[in-house]
């Protein structure tokens, strides 16, 4: 327990803690700022506005991290004062911001708490669902019929990306898997319902 309260009362904890608070005004500028570019260039391609909401993803990697070091305490040593102290009372009230503040302060481990747990429940899902594509890629059957066809299209269309064929029992429609190595799969059988011109 007392390494547990410690972790939660470090200067480092603190200030994810706070990195947490201020991403959430952060993202949603950020999504707004994408809301109105991607409003200002509706006729562009697909390829322009996937960049540019990447662009935005990584923006919002980069402002947590600065958000995280600017809230770091800048030394932890411990500098000797000599001299006298002298302790006066304040009779100013708190302001609204210093309220918040404190009042953050006081939730911080529950909020870390929370989203430590949301966090690792969303990488679980996204480890689960990653096997799950490796599962369907190394079970897939490949097409040659379907791949000669692919090829030329792809020539014809001059792509660098050249996708793989394959046949699975694991999809119920064509799905594409796959990033640096992409495999569009079909359901098995799909092809034989197809005409020939189709």
């Amino acid at each position: 327990m007392n390494l547990t309260t410690s972790w939660m009362q470090s200067d480092w904890t603190k200030a994810l803690g706070w990195t947490f608070v201020h991403s959430l005004w952060q993202i949603a500028l950020i999504g707004l700022l994408l809301f109105v570019v991607l409003r200002l260039v509706p006729g562009r391609s697909a390829h322009t506005r996937y960049t540019i909401s990447t662009m935005a993803l990584w923006l919002v990697v980069i402002t947590a991290l600065c958000t995280f070091i600017i809230m770091l305490p800048e030394s932890n040593e411990l500098k000797e004062i000599t001299g006298s102290l002298v302790l006066l009372g304040s009779t100013e009230p708190l302001s609204l911001t210093d309220k918040i503040s404190a009042w953050l302060e006081v939730r911080m481990p529950m909020m870390l708490t929370i989203w430590s747990a949301g966090v690792t429940i969303l990488m679980i899902r996204l480890a689960l669902s990653l096997g799950w594509v490796r599962h369907m890629r190394h079970t897939a059957a490949p097409d040659t019929d379907v791949q000669l066809v692919l090829n030329q299209l792809i020539h014809r269309l001059r792509l660098n990306v050249k996708p793989g064929a394959a046949n699975s029992g694991l999809v119920s429609s064509p799905v594409t898997i796959g990033h640096f190595k992409p495999l569009i799969l079909f359901p098995v059988g799909i092809i034989n319902q197809l005409s020939p011109k189709e």
